[in-house]
């Protein structure tokens, strides 16, 4: 462990796998969940990269929107917890001001270590928020996953030398996903293929796998691709 974990404070953490590993792989779970939700997924991809540290946050935020302004689904899972729900984004201009980003402290704590070759997995809205920070900072990540979720926003960046790179970002969605069914992901899906075009352009290297049969979950096998796409690039 990092520290006792607390399933109830913004940022506290799993640490599973090899502790003493260069490789770091942070995973962020979904909007309105938590670490602890998804600590059976940290477990299985521990066991995929045995030469890795898998660190599982909490949000940096809580999870405070009113009930009744959630779809249904969502308002059952939060309803449903034993523990606060947290989010990766502040969600008001109060939090946004007051609130520091645990997420980027310990982030920033890895990197202190230059032997250290970090990696950011993201479930849903924690896919997007991976996205965002290695976008805005590729030159600090080895590389990332994007597990039920996409690119939606491309900052400036320079141009890389293209030769010998494998792709960096892997986007994985399932065909059953009912959340590729919405109007955001039908509005979504092409602006990410148009960014993933953008990301491959400048040197980085993007590509997208689609399961069949997966919903919005991640898997034994959604999670045997994501960790084979962390260790090709761990073969580099």
């Amino acid at each position: 462990m990092l520290e006792k974990f607390n399933k109830n404070a913004t940022g506290s953490a799993y640490s599973l796998g090899n502790t003493n590993a260069s490789a770091k792989v942070v995973m962020l779970h979904g909007n309105g969940s938590s670490a602890h939700l998804i600590r059976h997924a940290g477990d299985i991809l521990s066991h995929k990269i045995p030469d890795a540290e898998i660190i599982i946050p909490n949000g940096s935020y809580t999870f405070d929107i009113p009930m009744h302004e959630l779809p249904e689904d969502m308002r059952q899972q939060v309803e449903a917890l034993n523990h606060t729900p947290f989010t990766w984004y502040p969600q008001n201009s109060s939090q946004a001001k007051h609130t520091s980003d645990p997420l980027s402290e310990r982030l920033a704590s890895l990197q202190q270590n230059t032997e250290n070759r970090i990696y950011l997995l993201g479930f849903s809205i924690g896919g997007f928020r991976a996205a965002d920070i290695f976008l805005n900072a590729p030159d600090d990540f080895a590389g990332a996953v994007l597990h039920s979720s996409g690119i939606v926003d491309v900052p400036k960046i320079k141009r890389l030398n293209t030769s010998a790179k494998k792709p960096r970002i892997l986007t994985q969605m399932g065909l059953k996903d009912p959340y590729l069914r919405s109007k955001f992901a039908l509005a979504m899906l092409p602006c990410h293929f148009f960014n993933q075009w953008k990301v491959n352009r400048a040197g980085i290297g993007a590509k997208s796998v689609f399961h069949r049969g997966l919903c919005h979950e991640m898997t034994e096998k959604s999670l045997s691709r994501s960790a084979q796409h962390i260790l090709d690039l761990e073969a580099r």
